[in-house]
């Protein structure tokens, strides 16, 4: 994809008119054809810049991520992508990969905290036993 094109597809995404499900994800298809040619060029290329292959190879993957939310999610997507497109799409699946590695990071403190929480012991023993709370109706 050109600078020109690639600066026109930024530009409809940071638009006002988001358009739909269709809209993102033919533009993401489309996105996604042109990383691959980009990838496969460069890798063919006597001139190898593995940095950049690299970071294409990323993009491309969220790209993927982004169009297959769409494609199984369609309802969650639309409401993710209601205040921005598909540019709010790609940015909520980024969020929510990194959400969740710093949750994975936290589990070693958390598993030290947990125990000295109040009622952490009496929760242990009713789900061991079996034992469910009553709830007021």
């Amino acid at each position: 994809m050109s600078a020109e094109s690639e600066k026109s597809f930024e530009e409809k995404l940071e638009g006002q008119d988001f358009g739909d499900l269709h809209d993102w994800a033919a533009h993401l298809g489309m996105e996604i054809l042109d990383i691959e040619r980009k990838i496969e060029k460069s890798e063919n290329s006597a001139k190898k810049n593995v940095p950049v292959i690299n970071l294409l190879n990323k993009r491309l993957s969220v790209y993927n991520a982004a169009l297959a939310f769409i494609d199984n999610s369609p309802k969650a997507a639309a409401l993710v992508g209601n205040s921005g497109g598909v540019k709010a799409v790609v940015a909520y699946i980024i969020s929510k990969a990194q959400e969740k590695e710093a949750e994975a990071e936290l589990e070693e403190y958390i598993a030290i905290v947990q125990p000295q929480l109040p009622g952490h012991k009496m929760a242990k023993m009713n789900k061991k036993y079996g034992v469910v709370e009553a709830v007021d109706a």
